[in-house]
């Protein structure tokens, strides 16, 4: 059995942790072995082996996750881009959202604040700090460090530097004369009172701790729940990458179901078609494009890696301009250009349908009123989206893409086989190299996919808006 520690300090929060409230887990009762120690409340006989959920802003909140709760780590804001519009459904699968803390040292912070009012010999710099009430230990417990000398008793803040202050007598209590001054306790602060778990004997056994992610909460910890894991208890993690199909999924259900209610209840409106692009995108093009970007990263740090390796400034040249063209493509403009086209025709499409079926009571349609747009008629924004479709689809029933340097990619394989001439010619085996050589053809591979699906969506509005130009019938 374990204890969960936390700071007293956040008794006076009492405000709602969103994260928490939302997040699935076994609450566990507050009254039953709660007691108070040394300022902290301190929770028992929780299980050994658990992961601990606690609400950083009520004290008395705290749930045991279930043994087969995954925790989804994220390395970065495009990431969690990806993951936001399904966070609720994640959670119901007991997937929760998070990103790993660094716990605050508080101990080892007081130490240094402590040793800095000294001199290297162990003699106090400043003898104002051998009265009563002023030793190191309570400056440092105040959060002060010295910043002053033999005749300067300035203190200065370890949360804020600004925070600066002298002129210390007999009697100053330096807590208070912090708050006095600066409204600030420096050890007050959420970051440094981050819950804990303890051992029976009131030991920090705390090894990992995780932040819910929750784009609903606006402050750094007092709306978030926090994830609280032994340092030798096994956690169920996962990436993005090991979960990118049931998140794409997800995603393209929810979308799907929004579209289905808005068609149900005939609220055909802007949010009606932002939903139809989001269907395609995340239908054709989410998976596909994430792999892209994963094994463009991949590929592109093996690049730089093997360059070390050149000796002619022409491969090496090679190398770096591949990199830099590679890193700055135009595959997501393409995507979002096709994407677009193709739900503002589908849009004007249906806005002509229903004017004439609205016939003299067309002034009573939500889109009568949007017949001109922006001053353009709604024929012109129709005759607009066929034309640019009609370009889209001669370009990709010819190319794989617009842009000439992925479509160069592609055609000729050359990421699969950039410097493969080294490959041959070694007397040993390059691992790099051929890492370098399988991962641009999975590359390449991921980039055909994606064309195909361009070509795919652009190929029945081509042959529908120019019949004759192929000899399939429209």
């Amino acid at each position: 059995m374990m204890g969960l520690t936390l700071s007293a300090s956040f008794m006076a929060r009492g405000l709602p942790c969103l994260s928490y409230d939302s997040t699935p887990g076994k609450e566990v009762s507050a009254p039953r072995g709660l007691r108070y120690c040394n300022g902290r409340v301190v929770f028992e006989r929780l299980p050994a082996d658990a992961s601990v959920l606690v609400d950083a802003c009520d004290l008395f909140r705290v749930k045991v996750l279930d043994p087969d709760t995954t925790l989804l780590l994220l390395n970065n804001e495009h990431e969690l881009n990806d993951v936001e519009p399904v966070l609720d459904d994640l959670r119901a699968r007991k997937i929760i959202v998070v990103e790993p803390i660094d716990r605050v040292d508080k101990v080892a912070i007081k130490d240094t604040l402590c040793k800095s009012f000294y001199d290297s010999g162990g003699a106090l710099i400043n003898s104002q700090f051998a009265l009563p009430g002023l030793s190191p230990e309570e400056m440092a417990e105040a959060g002060f460090g010295f910043s002053g000398d033999a005749s300067d008793d300035s203190v200065k803040c370890h949360h804020d530097a600004s925070h600066v202050l002298a002129n210390w007598r007999s009697g100053d209590h330096p807590v208070e004369k912090h708050v006095v001054s600066y409204s600030c306790r420096c050890f007050d602060q959420p970051s440094y009172h981050l819950p804990f778990l303890s051992d029976d004997k009131g030991n920090d056994i705390t090894g990992h701790m995780y932040q819910v992610i929750d784009r609903t909460n606006t402050s750094i910890y007092c709306r978030r729940a926090l994830v609280l894991v032994r340092r030798d208890l096994p956690v169920n993690k996962a990436t993005l990458k090991t979960l990118e199909l049931d998140i794409d999924v997800l995603h393209l259900n929810k979308v799907e179901r929004s579209l289905n209610r808005k068609e149900g209840a005939c609220l055909i409106d802007e949010e009606y078609f932002a939903l139809r692009k989001q269907l395609l995108v995340v239908g054709h093009f989410t998976r596909l494009l994430r792999t892209f970007k994963w094994l463009r990263e991949e590929y592109v740090d093996l690049l730089m890696c093997y360059k070390k390796r050149l000796q002619m400034a022409e491969q090496v040249a090679v190398a770096e301009r591949t990199a830099v063209s590679l890193l700055a493509c135009s595959v997501d403009k393409e995507i979002n250009e096709v994407v677009s086209a193709v739900v503002e025709l589908d849009k004007a499409q249906w806005q002509e349908a229903k004017q004439k079926h609205a016939g003299r009571h067309a002034h009573r349609s939500f889109w009568s009123a949007r017949s001109k747009r922006d001053g353009v008629s709604n024929l012109q924004v129709r005759k607009g989206a066929e034309t640019v479709l009609a370009v889209l689809a001669e370009v990709y029933a010819d190319n794989f893409f617009r842009d000439v340097f992925l479509n160069e990619l592609v055609e000729t394989g050359r990421l699969g086989c950039l410097f493969s001439d080294g490959y041959f010619k070694s007397t040993t085996r390059d691992e790099v190299l051929l890492q370098l050589l399988e991962k641009g053809t999975d590359l390449t591979r991921v980039l055909a996919d994606i064309a195909e699906n361009l070509q795919a969506l652009t190929d029945p509005f081509y042959r529908t808006i120019n019949p004759k130009n192929r000899n399939v019938p429209a």
